[in-house]
């Protein structure tokens, strides 16, 4: 078994070994990965020393929030780490005023 100490220096686990903190955060992630919001399903989850930290991409401040809410009163987490980055997608405008401009009907000339 680990000390403390080996624990919280980082070298308790060699490549390959479990931390004894994985459950936690793969609990975190389930909870995630259960919401109705498909973006939440890839955010990925580390815990340690009470500290669950979140990170991934959502397109609103929004889902940032309902990801920390969602995981923020687990046992044993004492504080949420959100490293959730904000990206909104790029919308392709459809004219000079984001209006495509009408079209006649097939067969007649534009006046």
């Amino acid at each position: 078994m680990w000390s403390l100490g080996e624990i919280e220096a980082g070298t308790a686990f060699p490549q390959g070994a479990v931390s004894p903190f994985q459950p936690l955060a793969h609990t975190a992630c389930g909870a995630l990965r259960r919401s109705p919001y498909r973006e939440l399903h890839e955010v990925s989850c580390e815990y340690y020393d009470g500290v669950l930290t979140l990170r991934g991409r959502v397109s609103s401040y929004y889902l940032k929030q309902i990801a920390q809410n969602l995981v923020w009163q687990m046992e044993g987490v004492v504080a949420v780490d959100n490293q959730l980055d904000v990206f909104r997608p790029q919308i392709q405008p459809r004219g000079g005023n984001g209006h495509s401009a009408p079209r006649p009907a097939p067969g007649r000339r534009p006046r």
